[in-house]
């Protein structure tokens, strides 16, 4: 894999995906706003339901979705298969 015209050096492989991003839009307004503790509450139990639902839906054909929560932004990622008829299923 080249990086900027030169040969990684960490020799890092690359898999398609399907990848689902989510910005929660006016988190900041909402923290810096009076009621900012009823805006953190909802943002931490936001969060603990992606968590949740990240153990929920790992059954046998989606074991390999992944989240990642990071500010304000959620990011849900499955790696695609090779084969037509499996990545459409997947998609």
């Amino acid at each position: 894999m080249l990086v900027n015209q030169n040969k990684d050096t960490y020799n890092r492989k690359t898999d398609e995906y399907i990848v689902a991003y989510i910005d929660l839009l006016g988190v900041t307004n909402k923290i810096k706003s009076e009621d900012s503790q009823l805006a953190m509450n909802k943002l931490h139990n936001l969060y603990a339901f992606s968590v949740k639902l990240t153990r929920d839906v790992q059954i046998e054909e989606n074991q390999d979705i992944q989240f990642k929560i990071f500010s304000d932004n959620i990011i849900i990622a499955k790696k695609l298969s090779n084969q037509i008829p499996q990545r459409t299923q997947e998609i």
